[in-house]
């Protein structure tokens, strides 16, 4: 991933953040609806579908974006803390029932949004992260 950023920010001369990331604190299923993190894609990524694994994770990923060149990385943005295994949270809003397949992966083990340990990052507000955002067409 390092090597991706490093390379797309060198080559577009563009600030990078990287948005919708997630990453398991288990592999149990909450809530009877199949999940999307699995133990094949724990194997793949390396890192223990825990809350310490969790936690790695997101430091690795911040830590990666963070040494893009130049203060390039902007930032990382959690994808989906909202998503906990509690009624009424599933898929379809009108079926409390339905259930949803992120369950395993808000930054949280009790549904508190609350990491193990927050990973750290230089703080970038999003507002200057908008206003840092350049067209395509526009020179750097």
């Amino acid at each position: 991933m390092r090597h991706n950023l490093d390379d797309i920010s060198r080559r577009y001369r563009r600030d990078v953040l990287v948005v919708e990331s997630a990453y398991g604190f288990t592999l149990e299923d909450a809530d009877g609806h199949g999940n999307i993190f699995d133990a094949e894609l724990q194997g793949v990524a390396g890192y223990p579908a825990t809350p310490e694994g969790q936690a790695a994770f997101l430091t690795d990923l911040a830590e990666a974006v963070a040494a893009v060149p130049a203060g390039r990385g902007r930032g990382v943005v959690y994808w989906e803390p909202a998503w906990v295994a509690v009624e009424g949270n599933g898929w379809d809003p009108t079926d409390p029932s339905s259930g949803n397949a992120w369950e395993t992966r808000p930054c949280s083990t009790t549904g508190t949004g609350c990491c193990p340990r927050p990973p750290p990052w230089p703080p970038t507000p999003v507002a200057a992260v908008a206003r840092s955002a350049v067209r395509a067409d526009e020179p750097p």
